[in-house]
């Protein structure tokens, strides 16, 4: 009886659609961990265990010449190009790899405290901390040796927001926060916002600050929608950082979630070295563009002319019911 190699990878398995047009080609797990893969037994069985599915990015296609130009102006003046055109070829398996590598090899309640924002990726040591991402985003925000967050930062480590100001300007006329239990002031609907805002949460919840629920967003994530909005400075590489390592630890420390950043991560690993030949076997679809726009601004002025109306901006082509409700951590 031959033996099986110890470094066997996983083979080919057919292609198929999925319903949601994002091609599903399952690969079979490999039978013993590959060292070219994973750092220890430990980070193989994270492997086998990561959740399965993704929460993808989206890809910002939006004419500078048309009339929403001034919506990508507020993100291009920021230089935040590679964040609205991520990768769009996916290769699941680099992702989970990138999450199971990246968790610490200590007991689950010193994790957090132990968490290097580095992993391991086809043989390679793969960095995504704040100062590693932010210049795989080309350097957008260079800030000073003091103080080291941005004005977002500052603000938000304060939790120094003036919500009645935020609710005036990103929320349309008679819109306010829903309410929670203990009637506290919870979430803002999608469906309230300004069309400045509403496009800015289309890109903070699938590429910045990713969340599974698309209709509402929690009061902790209303500021940074405002700050945008009015031009204030944001540290992007600090937050996106601080949600993959989120994801990295969930179902370890909390709830565990859907594997966020997939373009991004295809992206930042190539730029580390990583060769990547596929197959690839998730397409990022659905694109926000001029036609997604014209039909937000449409709602929103229905909206205007009718505030007792409760008509629904347009949703992604992934019905809300098909995806586990993800929370934005506190």
């Amino acid at each position: 009886m031959q033996m099986a190699p110890k470094n066997q990878l996983p083979a080919k398995r057919k292609t198929t659609a999925s319903s949601s047009g994002v091609l599903n080609q399952s690969m079979p797990l490999p039978q013993n961990p590959d060292r070219t893969r994973f750092t220890s037994s430990k980070h193989f069985d994270r492997f086998l265990k990561l959740i399965k599915g993704t929460w993808h990015d989206k890809v910002f296609r939006i004419d500078p010449s048309e009339p929403y130009a001034h919506l990508l102006k507020m993100l291009t003046d920021r230089k935040w190009h590679k964040l609205l055109s991520p990768p769009t070829q996916i290769d699941s398996d680099i992702v989970k790899e990138f999450y199971a590598n990246d968790m610490p090899n200590c007991d689950k309640k010193d994790m957090d405290a132990r968490f290097s924002y580095t992993t391991f990726v086809r043989g390679k040591t793969i960095l995504f901390d704040q100062d590693t991402i932010n210049a795989y985003l080309g350097e957008p925000l260079t800030l000073p040796t003091v103080p080291t967050l941005c004005e977002y930062g500052i603000n938000e480590e304060d939790n120094d927001w003036d919500h009645a100001k935020i609710v005036r300007d990103i929320l349309l006329s008679g819109k306010r926060y829903k309410k929670g239990k203990g009637d506290e002031s919870t979430t803002a609907s999608y469906a309230g916002m300004t069309l400045e805002a509403a496009f800015i949460f289309k890109f903070l919840v699938h590429n910045v600050w990713p969340k599974s629920h698309v209709s509402t967003t929690p009061k902790v994530v209303t500021p940074l929608i405002w700050h945008i909005c009015k031009g204030g400075e944001v540290d992007v590489a600090r937050i996106i950082s601080r949600e993959l390592k989120h994801v990295a630890l969930s179902g370890l420390t909390h709830k565990a979630t859907k594997l966020s950043f997939p373009g991004f991560i295809m992206g930042l690993v190539q730029s580390q070295g990583v060769q990547i030949a596929g197959p690839f076997n998730e397409t990022i679809v659905g694109p926000i563009d001029d036609k997604f726009l014209k039909g937000l601004a449409k709602t929103v002025a229905e909206s205007l002319s009718n505030p007792s109306s409760s008509i629904p901006h347009p949703e992604p082509e992934i019905p809300e019911s098909d995806i586990p409700h993800q929370d934005f951590p506190q």
